[in-house]
């Protein structure tokens, strides 16, 4: 039965040792000495996550209904010049290739959905209802 916070007493409980364990976690990286291999794979994680669950879908729920919606080419072209940043303090200052190569394929990403918004601006422009979609 739940308490007066709506958790189940289960419910609760998971979420208190998920909550130590991610404290405990974050402790001994921040405060331990994690071997470079776990270093590297949390990095590499950083670019799957951030391109499979924000970016991919992004892109794909745009060519599916044919426009990029709402999406403001101002910000997208922010995040391209944020990535381009990105990309050439880290060729320059660090030539860390795991690095490089995240920053380099969100700056692809964030590439894409900027042509997206410009094509669905101009379209809009031209009076081609760019913002209509079609699911």
């Amino acid at each position: 039965a739940p308490g007066a916070s709506g958790l189940s007493r289960r419910a609760a409980c998971a979420w208190a040792a998920g909550s130590i364990a991610f404290a405990a976690a974050a402790g001994y990286l921040f405060f331990g000495s994690p071997p470079l291999g776990l270093l590297a794979a949390l990095q590499l994680s950083n670019l799957g996550v951030t391109a499979a669950a924000v970016k991919l879908p992004q892109i794909a729920l745009n060519v599916r209904r044919g426009n990029s919606g709402v999406l403001s080419p101002l910000t997208c072209l922010l995040n391209v010049l944020g990535n381009a940043a990105r990309v050439f303090t880290t060729a320059v200052l660090t030539r860390d290739a795991l690095i490089l190569c995240s920053y380099a394929t969100l700056l692809m990403l964030n590439g894409v959905l900027l042509a997206q918004a410009v094509t669905t601006s101009r379209r809009r422009a031209a009076g081609g209802g760019g913002g209509e979609g079609k699911g």
